[in-house]
């Protein structure tokens, strides 16, 4: 009985499943990888989990204080030929995920790895922290 209600669940999500990717033709599947991210005084660091992700399909990249990683994980279709799918939860497509950096990144310094699935992103702060300087205010006639 519980066996007959867990068939027919994953038939109905094989169905919605491929009702939205019929209605999605255009759109590519979106994921966000797990981020965690730690700060010292002397920098930040980064972990996000990308398993089956290769060094080539990933991009790291500052924009201004954001630091943006991006990536695309790709579903191996040849091995899966002649067979359909009873249950899809492993998680594929594109994400871009993006940190504001509080501090001042010394962007020459910034180192990246990828061990085990896991991206590590090293960010040191730069030495000198801005101060307040006071702007003059010129008096217009």
């Amino acid at each position: 009985m519980i066996g007959d209600i867990f068939y027919e669940l994953k038939h109905i999500e094989k169905e919605l499943i491929s009702f939205l990717n019929s209605l999605s033709k255009n759109r590519v599947p979106v994921f966000f990888p797990p981020v965690d991210i730690f700060e010292s005084e002397k920098e930040l660091i980064i972990y996000l989990d990308v398993p089956g992700i290769k060094k080539q399909d990933l991009k790291v990249l500052f924009e201004g204080k954001h630091l943006i990683v991006e990536g695309t994980k790709n579903i191996d279709k040849s091995k899966e030929k002649g067979l359909n799918f009873l249950c899809l939860e492993r998680k594929f497509g594109t994400f871009k995920r993006i940190i504001l950096i509080g501090k001042i990144p010394d962007i020459e310094r910034v180192k990246a790895s990828l061990s085990n699935g896991v991206l590590k992103i090293t960010v040191p702060f730069q030495n000198s922290e801005l101060k307040p300087v006071e702007i003059k205010i010129k008096e217009e006639e």
